[in-house]
């Protein structure tokens, strides 16, 4: 149930983090103005920001999926149409955000800042992987809905735990949608820009070419501008591959190694076989021993143990009924 949910953290800080820099840093270093001199429209500036990462992303994915399947042992019910087509339209809205915010930003550091508070923490606290959000109020919960990760979240644990679910693929998928379009027209209206295009007048296929060209080269100076430096080689994939492996071990319900005392007023065959089957169990671990109802205080105030197991007098006699 948590490893699914992983998956949204990672696409989230991933996808958010990696395009919220890119607009800020080159508005830094002035290169943003020489791109805004050259005929590409605000779109095509989008677009060549986009799909570097947007692979970059699909492998991170495939890693993560991997690591829950192959790993964690994760029952993967769904088909992998449902799931990485999922996982894809909300990499997409990740990295959207991230270009929205970097360029609204003025700076790299504004930008950090607020992919951070508007990305990763409410994907974290209010997309129902550490709260249910059916419990929490509902004003959060109004807030909570307006989330993509929300959305993503109750999707992806339901194609990994429960199977293919097409409406609700839809519906989930819908609003994600919704939200790629939303970032896409914010992204462009960031990069806004009043100069004319010396091409207005040329024929459509004309057109085509010329646009066709000018994404060609600015993602390839994209590519070139990500895999020039060799850490950031490393960079782009291995955080994925840990955060897998690290949140995946790190995040789990199970019980193990609980303290626990007992106060046995039985003392009979029964309540001592119970008791040995519990201290070989693996998981629990026998800290005291009490002798009356007194000492129970005393143990839960010194935190002696986390559990109190009290086996009544008639403990026996009302198993045998």
């Amino acid at each position: 149930f948590i490893v699914p949910g992983l998956i949204v953290l990672i696409l989230t800080l991933i996808g958010a983090f990696l395009t919220a820099l890119l607009i800020a840093r080159e508005r830094e270093r002035g290169t943003l103005e020489a791109l805004f001199v050259t005929p590409v429209r605000p779109l095509e500036i989008v677009l060549a920001k986009l799909i570097p990462y947007i692979l970059i992303g699909m492998i991170d994915i495939v890693i993560c999926l991997i690591a829950t399947h192959f790993l964690f042992e994760v029952p993967m019910r769904a088909s992998l149409l449902s799931i990485i087509s999922a996982s894809f339209l909300y990499l997409l809205v990740s990295l959207l955000m991230g270009l929205t915010i970097s360029g609204f930003a003025q700076n790299q550091f504004k930008a950090s800042q607020i992919a951070l508070l508007a990305s990763f923490m409410p994907a974290l606290m209010l997309s129902g992987f550490v709260f249910d959000t059916r419990n929490i109020p509902f004003v959060v919960q109004i807030i909570s809905q307006i989330l993509p990760a929300t959305h993503f979240m109750s999707l992806i644990k339901t194609l990994f735990l429960g199977g293919d679910n097409w409406a609700l693929w839809l519906k989930e998928c819908s609003v994600l949608m919704l939200y790629v379009v939303i970032f896409t027209v914010a992204s462009c209206m960031s990069l806004k820009k009043r100069l004319s295009r010396f091409d207005r007048d040329m024929p459509m296929i004309n057109k085509m070419i010329h646009w066709l060209n000018y994404l060609l080269v600015l993602v390839k100076k994209e590519f070139l501008i990500i895999f020039s430096d060799p850490a950031n080689r490393a960079i782009l994939f291995v955080p994925a591959l840990l955060q897998a492996l690290l949140y995946g071990y790190a995040g789990t319900y199970n019980v193990n190694h609980v303290d626990y005392a007992v106060l046995d007023q039985s003392k009979g065959q029964v309540s001592h076989q119970l008791l040995a089957h519990l201290d070989g169990s693996g998981i629990f671990k026998r800290t005291a021993t009490l002798d009356n109802n007194t000492q129970i205080q005393q143990v839960i105030d010194e935190r002696t143990a986390l559990a109190i197991i009290t086996i009544p007098a008639d403990f026996e006699d009302k198993l045998n009924q």
